[in-house]
């Protein structure tokens, strides 16, 4: 269906009663168009659109649009006009009321929410299956090296015929099972109390820090100790581990210590045993 329209621009328009430039609309209600057959503009949404009222027997009143080739078609009720102008305001017959005010179109969708960060990967968490010796990098060496001290530590971890043994009884055992009878280094980090959250251990991690902990052990005592205070929850700085050792070292000191470990341990994994 196409229309004779005149579009006009309407950039100064009322805004919740208050002129936009100072120029009011000269759009009124259709309720004020007292003439039937009289053309008009009907406000639309294809913009200005010429047409007419028409008053019916029974009292309903039904408006027109004019179309291209000269002919008028109804709108149904759901389309009536709700605004009008005259074509010549100084040629149209009847009074008017006081302009209708029209309001800038809203935007009822909500602003997008802020672009979320991505999430920083879990330092302790490795996405993949353990590799074999020989295959294991730096990463995954300290991740399972530090998964294995945490569940050393943590509560569930049992050893023995059930019972819960504490960190120097499981070395013990370690050490026992690669042939060395002695242990010895006694830990100064094995009394450490748990810090920051609870570590729950996976399944995973039940069958792996043995392994883990093999490594440890054939680490030095001053590598030891440096380890295990970084791989608490949250680590300590190497500042505090510099504090910590007896004698003290500085923190550039123990950070270098701390690589050299994970370079050992590194190593350490990646041997093959014979079966």
């Amino acid at each position: 269906m196409r229309y004779d329209m005149a579009r006009i621009s309407h950039s100064r328009l009322l805004v919740n009663g208050e002129a936009n430039g100072g120029v009011q609309s000269d759009y009124y209600p259709v309720g004020a168009l007292a003439r039937d057959s009289f053309a008009v503009y009907f406000l639309l949404p294809e913009g200005d659109v010429v047409g007419f009222r028409i008053t019916r027997r029974n009292g309903r009143i039904v408006y027109y649009v004019r179309r291209t080739d000269g002919t008028a078609e109804a709108l149904p009720d759901f389309a009536a006009p709700t605004l009008f102008r005259p074509i010549s305001l100084a040629r149209y017959p009847d009074p008017l009321p006081l302009p209708a005010t029209l309001l800038k179109a809203v935007s009822w969708e909500s602003p997008p929410p802020p672009p979320v960060a991505p999430e920083a990967p879990n330092p302790l968490e490795w996405p993949h299956a353990y590799s074999l010796p020989g295959q294991i990098n730096r990463e995954e060496a300290w991740i399972r090296l530090r998964r294995g001290l945490l569940t050393e530590r943590s509560a569930n971890t049992q050893v023995g015929r059930g019972r819960p043994r504490n960190i120097d009884s499981v070395l013990r055992l370690i050490l026992k099972t690669m042939g060395k009878l002695e242990y010895e280094h006694i830990e100064s980090a094995a009394a450490l109390h748990a810090i920051g959250e609870p570590w729950s251990p996976t399944r995973r991690d039940h069958g792996d820090w043995p392994i883990a902990l093999s490594w440890f052990t054939q680490l030095s005592a001053r590598e030891r100790d440096i380890v295990r205070f970084r791989s608490l929850l949250p680590p300590y700085s190497f500042q505090q581990i510099g504090d910590r050792l007896a004698p003290k070292i500085t923190r550039s000191t123990a950070k270098e210590a701390f690589e050299r470990a994970l370079d050992e341990v590194t190593k350490i994994a990646n041997m093959v045993r014979a079966t």
